[in-house]
Parts: structure tokens; C-alpha cells; sequence
């Protein structure tokens, strides 16, 4: 999706459009556990993999429909050659030998990694603070997830159009320098009040990372290998995502 969105919008709006698909991905990811526990409370949880199918079904009807793929946008190789390991190792070395993407990678790598990494210990975390009150501690752990990605979801398109018109490698610099500073004092929080409007904090700036860095790659690389980019771009966040919490 994002692969298909940047190759149809023009260069000076990538961010833009990177930041608009990610906000209603992260609105799915507010909506969707919450609908899914409803229906599986009402109805029975075995309805909410229908519902899940059913809605997926509908976005591929709706993209077939109503979205036209720009001419021009595919890459010169035969299926055998795409579907070679050695193209994927030839394409993922010529990638990451060039500087600027390289050092893209790498820093939304850390960025991502250092948000996620306090994510398993949250609970525990906050159970040491005061305001945490007995019973409570999974509603709060749950609103403290919830601020970030709150922060995230209203301030992403925001982001996005900011790193079109100012340039989204300084924003991804000052982007991930401003989250750090906001990350740094959630250590010495006495109370999930606190803890909570940091967290909330950090999310606004960790919302301008992700379209900042799909814009970049999307202005540094032809519009053939854009695909090829942002799958490398994916695969760091994922790779972030996974290390992270296990760290």
C-alpha cells in the first residue's frame, strides 16, 4: 500500500501521503481489538475472524475498483529474476551501498527499537508509581499504550506535511532527538500522571519519524525501486519491533 500510494503521488508529497496511510493504520490498530472484543463478548469470538475476512475482502474490492496504477512504476526484470534470491541480494546490497538510505535505515532501526524496547516492563513499571490504585494496573497500562498512540494518530499528517515543505531528513534528525529527550525522563517518573503525558509527549515526536523516513526514501530512490525502498524500510521497523521488546 504504501509502495503503491508513492509511486501515484507527486515527489513533493510524499510525506504527506506516507503520513495520511499511516494515521489510518494506526487508527485500525485502535479500532480493530476493540471491535474484535466486542463482537467475540456479543457474539462469539469465532465471528471475529468472518468480520476480519469480510473487511479485508472489501478493501481488495474497493482498491480493484477505485485505485489505477501509475504507468511506468514497474522494474525492467523478468519473473524469474524477481522471484530469485539472488536478485533480492543483489537489490538489498546496491540498496544499503548507497550512504544516505543506508543511514536512514539504520536510524529509524534505533529510533523504532528505543520506543518499543520498555514495552514488556511497562506493567511492571508502573505498578512501582504512585496513582497506580489496586486493581487497576491493566487499565492503566492500557491508557498509557493509549496516550502514545493517540499522540501518534492526531499529529502523523502533520508530520507529513512538514517534511514535504521543510525536508524530511532534518525532520527524521530533530524528530528522533525531540523523542529521545521526552523518553529519557519517563525513568525518574514518580507518578502515572507524569508517566502518561511523556508518553504522550514522546508519541507526537515519534509520529514524525515513520512518514519522514518514507518520504525520504521515496525521494532518493527512482520511482521503479521505490517498492524495493520502502520494502527495506518495512523490514527495519519490523526488525526493530521484534529486537526491542526482547531486549
Amino acid at each position: 500500500a504504501m509502495t503503491l500510494v508513492s509511486v501515484s503521488a507527486p515527489s513533493h508529497q510524499q510525506g504527506r501521503i506516507a503520513g495520511t496511510l499511516h494515521t489510518s493504520v494506526l487508527a485500525g490498530n485502535i479500532a480493530g481489538p476493540a471491535l474484535g472484543g466486542w463482537i467475540g463478548d456479543q457474539y462469539g469470538h469465532h465471528w471475529t475472524f468472518f468480520l476480519c475476512a469480510a473487511l479485508s475482502l472489501a478493501a481488495l474490492v474497493a482498491i480493484a475498483v477505485g485505485v489505477e496504477e501509475v504507468d511506468g512504476t514497474r522494474a525492467a526484470a523478468s519473473s524469474r529474476e524477481r522471484a530469485s534470491l539472488a536478485a533480492l541480494v543483489r537489490d538489498a546490497g546496491a540498496f544499503l551501498r548507497a550512504g544516505p538510505l543506508r543511514t536512514m535505515v539504520l536510524g529509524v532501526l534505533a529510533v523504532r527499537g528505543g520506543a518499543v524496547l520498555a514495552d514488556p516492563i511497562l506493567a511492571d513499571f508502573i505498578a512501582t508509581l504512585r496513582g497506580a490504585g489496586d486493581g487497576r494496573l491493566g487499565t492503566i497500562t492500557g491508557l498509557a499504550f493509549g496516550a502514545t498512540a493517540l499522540a501518534t494518530l492526531l499529529v502523523t499528517p502533520v508530520w507529513g506535511r512538514i517534511g514535504d515543505e521543510k525536508g524530511h531528513g532534518r525532520l527524521l534528525g530533530r524528530c528522533g532527538a525531540a523523542a529521545a529527550l521526552c523518553l529519557l525522563p519517563q525513568a525518574f517518573v514518580g507518578h502515572v500522571g507524569t508517566l502518561a503525558a511523556l508518553r504522550f509527549a514522546s508519541g507526537v515526536f515519534l509520529a514524525g519519524v515513520l512518514p519522514s523516513a518514507f518520504g525520504l526514501a521515496a525521494s532518493l530512490s527512482p520511482i521503479e525501486q521505490r517498492g524495493a525502498a520502502n520494502g527495506f524500510m518495512f523490514a527495519s521497523i519490523g526488525l526493530a519491533s521484534a529486537i526491542g521488546p526482547l531486549l
